[in-house]
């Protein structure tokens, strides 16, 4: 069955953008888009803009892209074969039991699992995710609620550069001759997240007590021999990355997402490795599209607050293709640049031992070539 790990994060996460997409209406600025709001390479770009707009503050770190104009895709997900995948990644000698399960987001699409009393491999419309029992006991500490989907925030926990039980340059090689074996679109570039065994250990504490560990039946101490390497691949084309965090840009809350190669390599070897949001390029719809610039997008944002008595801070700007469907459970899409722009908010909430301060980080997506705010 679908893993655990991103569900319950997913449902959360598409409510929360479901309720942002409808509290404002999409706006397009491709009819008053004109030369001073296209971003040039040319420039003087600042990595980091500091400044009051009229109903927003800015104290953002500004990634650029390397170019000024992109090419937008008509691209496809990418159909992975499950026979080809058993075949690279469950053991032959391994007790096999192969499964059918009906996608309950892609109707008429049968998922197929294979799994033993060590393996799991399951082979989805829109991902799929090979693990290990190992996996299994890391996996609640790399993916518990307040670590956003994909990873996210992991060098908070997990800080140190390498491990001295794992060779971590060994670790990598085996990562990406599976991501070759399968011709995975993906920055050969990873993050690389050290779990060592002290840092899991805190991690362990930080969450609940050994009481309710055991109540759970679940592993929460860690030695040497527990630790491993977790490396997070992104999909990137024109070398321009794809936007990688579940948004849902529909009603029924199935989130939409761009590729990302999951990886984790311990002293026995490959323990999980995973790959979401896959496309494949069908073909070239528009060739060289300039894309609105950073102070373009700023406005877009800045204007949303009109009539809104917020303290709403810019956090980022980034550059990111993202693939635009036309409903949710669509296997094509249009692969189109985009910017992405955190924004911050504290908003004072009640609590038991009264008022706390909470961080509320929101994210809009806006074509980066018409302005319009997809979500």
């Amino acid at each position: 069955m679908k893993t655990n790990r991103f569900m319950f994060l997913i449902v959360l996460f598409a409510c929360v953008i479901t309720v942002l997409s409808g509290c404002f209406p999409s706006a397009d600025y491709n009819n008053r888009i004109d030369d001073k709001n296209l971003y040039n390479t040319n420039d003087n770009n600042e990595s980091h803009i500091i400044k009051e707009l009229d109903y927003i503050s800015v104290d953002a770190d500004i990634t650029y892209p390397q170019n000024s104009s992109f090419d937008i895709y008509n691209v496809k997900m990418t159909d992975f074969d499950f026979d080809k995948l058993k075949s690279i990644f469950i053991s032959k000698t391994q007790n096999i039991t192969v499964t059918e399960e009906n996608e309950t987001e892609y109707p008429g699409y049968v998922a197929h699992i294979a799994h033993s009393d060590y393996e799991n491999l399951g082979v989805y419309r829109d991902f799929f995710e090979y693990t290990t029992t190992e996996y299994d006991d890391l996996s609640f500490f790399l993916s518990s609620q307040d670590f956003p989907v994909g990873f996210y925030g992991m060098s908070n926990c997990f800080q140190k550069e390498k491990l001295d039980s794992i060779d971590k340059d060994i670790s990598l090689d085996i990562v990406i001759d599976k991501i070759d074996e399968l011709n995975l679109p993906v920055d050969k570039i990873p993050e690389i997240y050290a779990l060592d065994y002290e840092s899991l250990n805190n991690r362990s504490k930080s969450l609940y007590t050994d009481e309710e560990y055991n109540e759970m039946n679940m592993k929460y101490k860690f030695t040497e021999k527990d630790e491993a390497y977790l490396f997070v691949f992104h999909s990137k084309t024109n070398s321009l990355e794809h936007y990688d965090r579940y948004v849902s840009v529909f009603q029924d809350g199935i989130p939409t997402y761009g590729g990302e190669v999951y990886a984790v390599v311990n002293s026995n070897g490959l323990i999980m490795f995973s790959a979401y949001g896959m496309y494949d390029i069908q073909e070239t719809v528009t060739e060289n599209k300039k894309i609105i610039s950073v102070d373009t997008v700023l406005d877009i944002v800045n204007n949303k607050y009109k009539n809104i008595k917020s303290d709403v801070v810019v956090k980022s700007v980034t550059p990111y293709y993202f693939p635009l469907k036309e409903n949710s459970t669509a296997e094509k899409a249009e692969l189109t640049p985009t910017w992405v722009v955190k924004t911050n908010e504290q908003i004072e909430e009640q609590g038991e031992k009264g008022n706390m301060l909470i961080n509320d980080n929101e994210y809009y997506i806006i074509d980066a070539i018409t302005g319009k705010v997809i979500l």
